[in-house]
C-alpha cells in the first residue's frame, strides 16, 4: 500500500498546498467533451451501465439476506431492473469492526494511499457514473458528469488533503522535560499513534 501512496503523491501535495493558499484549482475534467477525453471512453461509459442494467448489482459483501430495487428511469421510464443487496446492518457493522482493527495498524501513507487509490478509480469510472446519475436522479448530462463527477471529487480530494495534513502535524514521539522543584528534570519518551474514530453508517 505505500506504493499507492508514492503513485499520488504528486497530486496530493498539490491539493495540500491548494488548500493552503485557498485558491481554486481541480485535477478533474468537468467537461465530457470528446476531444478531451481518451476516444471512445464515452461510449465505453455508456455501454457499462447498459450492461448493469436489468441485472444484480456486482457488490460482495457480508450479511447479505436478499435483493432490492425498484428504480425508474426519469427518462425512459423504464424499470432499471437493477437489485442491490439488502443487508444485515449488525453482521455489516461487525464486519466493519473487524477491519477496523488492521486499518488502525496502517500508516499514515497507506490510509492516504488507499483513499487516493479510489478518488482515482472513481475518476476512471467518470462516464458510467454520468449515466448512473442521470437515470437514478434525473440529473442531465452535463450536470451528471460534471456535479457526480468532478465536484464531487473535488471535495472528495480536499477532504483527503485536510485529514493528511492534520494527521501530518502529530509527531511520531516526543521528549518531555520539566523541573519540579529543587531534584532532578522529569524526563518522558513519548510515542503518539493515530488512532480512528470508529464505524459508522452513512445513509445518503
Amino acid at each position: 500500500m505505500p506504493s499507492l501512496f508514492h503513485k499520488h503523491q504528486e497530486l496530493l501535495q498539490k491539493a495540500v498546498e491548494t488548500c493552503r493558499i485557498r485558491d481554486y484549482w481541480s485535477p478533474f475534467q468537468e467537461s465530457p467533451r470528446a476531444s478531451l477525453h481518451p476516444p471512445g471512453k464515452k461510449l465505453a461509459g455508456k455501454k457499462q451501465f447498459e450492461t448493469l442494467l436489468g441485472n444484480p448489482f456486482p457488490l460482495s459483501q457480508p450479511g447479505e439476506i436478499g435483493k432490492v430495487g425498484i428504480e425508474v428511469s426519469p427518462y425512459t421510464q423504464r424499470e432499471l431492473g437493477i437489485r442491490y443487496p439488502a443487508i444485515d446492518i449488525d453482521v455489516v457493522m461487525k464486519a466493519a469492526q473487524k477491519a477496523r482493527n488492521h486499518w488502525t495498524q496502517c500508516s499514515v501513507e497507506e490510509r492516504i494511499g488507499v483513499c487516493m487509490e479510489l478518488i482515482s478509480q472513481l475518476d476512471q469510472n467518470a462516464f458510467v457514473n454520468t449515466y448512473a446519475s442521470m437515470h437514478t436522479a434525473g440529473m442531465s448530462f452535463m450536470m451528471g458528469f460534471a456535479g457526480s463527477g468532478a465536484n464531487a471529487l473535488d471535495r472528495g480530494l480536499e477532504a483527503i488533503a485536510y485529514a493528511y495534513r492534520a494527521m501530518q502535524e502529530i509527531p511520531s514521539s516526543s521528549r518531555f522535560q520539566r523541573s519540579f522543584g529543587r531534584g532532578e528534570p522529569t524526563k518522558i519518551n513519548k510515542t503518539y499513534r493515530l488512532q480512528s474514530r470508529g464505524v459508522a453508517v452513512v445513509i445518503c
